[in-house]
């Protein structure tokens, strides 16, 4: 699986996103993944708008 930095996430050629997320109380590293249709180029993660292309 190969994963390239998205904004705040790394997303991996598989359809998954890994967020890292940091707050005022600190670093918070979320290790869920969020799958993404092959065929949306913006998705709204974590209230963030990550850029996706294929």
């Amino acid at each position: 699986m190969r994963t390239f930095p998205v904004g705040n996430a790394s997303f991996s050629d598989d359809g998954f996103v890994l967020v890292q997320e940091e707050n005022g109380l600190g670093i918070i590293d979320l290790q869920e993944k969020y799958v993404i249709p092959p065929t949306i180029e913006g998705i709204l993660l974590d209230g963030y708008v990550v850029d996706v292309y294929y």
